[in-house]
């Protein structure tokens, strides 16, 4: 089921140009290495700042971290996105539509939001209570309004989620979204 959402948040953000190669593997490889691809992703995000911390109706580290009983498990999104220099302010606009759609989803639990502006680069990462509740904001309102213009606003993004358990999800932070990026393979758009 993982792999399904995975795949529906993939095509939802190409503009519905769902392939039929494994979402968890990604796009094709470029045939050949392109050297300002390369610097985008490897640029060091020491100008990082948390816009939003990691909160919401199900969350709030200053109350403990989780706010009801613990689950067996939850879903954990993250994604790291590149807006286009020229479509930043605008694709803004947008980060306050999505967060008032998320903070109104059902089985959404919290949201962190980054961004660096040095290395042009935003991130979010998110809880949920299980897949089917990311599947529905992912392809509705505001979100998929966003992702349908993928093309029109972004370089370049990587997203990927997990299955977590409550006492993972306590230790939750942008390491560790940083670190399951890692093995996510970059959308490009040309």
């Amino acid at each position: 089921m993982l792999k399904s959402c995975t795949a529906l948040v993939l095509c939802v953000a190409s503009l519905g140009a769902c392939d039929t190669r494994d979402p968890v593997e990604g796009r094709a490889a470029e045939p050949t290495p392109n050297p300002a691809r390369a610097a985008l992703y490897a640029c060091d995000e020491v100008g990082f700042v948390e816009g939003r911390s990691l909160q919401g109706r199900g969350f709030d580290r200053s109350r403990g971290g989780l706010l009801a009983e613990p689950r067996s498990s939850y879903v954990v999104f993250t994604s790291q996105a590149y807006p286009k220099a020229a479509r930043r302010e605008l694709f803004r606009t947008y980060v306050g539509a999505i967060a008032a759609q998320f903070d109104a989803s059902r089985g959404a639990l919290a949201l962190a939001v980054g961004t660096d502006d040095g290395c042009g680069v935003g991130r979010t990462l998110s809880i949920w209570e299980d897949e089917s509740a990311l599947f529905d904001f992912a392809s509705s309102g505001a979100h998929a309004e966003a992702m349908s213009r993928g093309e029109e606003y972004f370089e370049s993004f990587k997203i990927t989620h997990w299955t977590a358990s409550a006492d993972e999800i306590d230790s939750l932070d942008w390491t560790s979204a940083r670190r399951a990026l890692e093995a996510a393979a970059p959308v490009w758009y040309d």
